[in-house]
């Protein structure tokens, strides 16, 4: 409660996290009419997805669309596509490719 005394530039609410949190609780109350617990699981995990892109700055439809596009590079390597690295490593990737073919 008195982070914002100790930690410079820390804010005096929580508006923001309390915002998120809304959708999280929203979503677990649609879950109770799934069919499966999979389907379910499967919505939390992309809700986890679009909300993490979301607080990055991150336009949450690209950002899947990119994901699937380079399946194969984000499971060689996560961490470069979190949605807040993807778009410089995509940019890099397009960068080697255009390199090699002009060589």
């Amino acid at each position: 409660l008195l982070a914002f005394t100790r930690i410079e530039g820390a804010q005096l609410d929580n508006n923001h996290m309390e915002r998120n949190l809304r959708v999280i609780v929203l979503g677990r109350k649609n879950h109770l009419h799934f069919k499966e617990r999979i389907g379910a699981a499967v919505a939390d995990i992309i809700t986890s997805i679009c909300m993490t892109a979301e607080s990055a700055g991150i336009n949450c439809f690209e950002y899947l669309i990119a994901i699937q596009r380079h399946s194969k590079d984000v499971k060689a390597s996560p961490v470069d596509f979190l949605p807040w690295n993807y778009q410089q490593k995509i940019e890099s990737m397009a960068k080697a490719k255009s390199e090699t073919s002009t060589a």
